[in-house]
């Protein structure tokens, strides 16, 4: 006798709740992102700072490099033209769309909330606001993005994309917090909304399978 077959998961419910759960992270957040920064920003700062190694410092500095334009752009680019021989143009458009929308949502928060950064990278001369981490949202969208696509569309495989996606986030992130470029209520506003991003952009794709 065959066992019954476990349900599967409804993909836009799925994709509903991650979207919910980053922006109610993302308000408890933003309501406590005041100019001075909170208990839990200055408890890890100063953890991290305990455990400070030159070596390490450089190591989260090249990683959080996944952050910047020429990578997440050159990322897109190569998953938007994978993804359009496979399945055409029109499937690769969230894709495409999802760094513009995580560059446009972290740059009007950042000057909403107008909060400081940290000493350290206030003195090495960045005065741009702080909250939330642009290079986290980025590189959280971005990454988790093109691995639904490229999983969705069967277009790379599962034990690569899987590790990647999570890695490259976490690693930006624990870069801007270490490095001191960010508090750590930036960097997790910053997973919060690339997951918002990553989860709409997602929900997108599927509404073009119904289609």
């Amino acid at each position: 006798m065959k066992s019954p077959r476990a349900p599967r998961i409804d993909r836009r419910h799925a994709l509903a709740g991650a979207a919910a759960s980053g922006v109610a992270a993302l308000v408890l957040l933003t309501t406590h992102a005041d100019d001075e920064p909170g208990t839990l920003d200055l408890r890890v700062q100063r953890w991290m700072r305990d455990r400070h190694h030159v070596g390490t410092r450089r190591a989260l500095t090249l990683a959080s490099v996944a952050g910047t334009a020429p990578v997440y752009v050159g990322a897109t680019v190569l998953a938007v033209a994978r993804l359009a021989t496979r399945r055409g143009p029109r499937r690769a458009v969230p894709v495409a769309l999802a760094p513009l929308g995580a560059v446009l949502a972290h740059t009007v928060i950042k000057h909403l909330v107008s909060r400081e950064r940290p000493a350290e990278a206030i003195a090495e001369g960045n005065h741009k606001p702080s909250f939330p981490s642009g290079h986290t949202t980025r590189a959280t969208a971005v990454s988790l993005t093109i691995a639904y696509a490229l999983l969705r569309e069967r277009a790379a495989p599962r034990a690569f994309i899987l590790p990647v996606a999570a890695g490259i986030p976490l690693v930006v992130g624990i870069s801007r917090a270490y490095t001191h470029r960010h508090w750590t209520t930036d960097v997790l506003a910053g997973w919060s909304l690339g997951l918002v991003i990553a989860a709409l952009s997602a929900a997108w794709m599927e509404s073009m399978h119904d289609d």
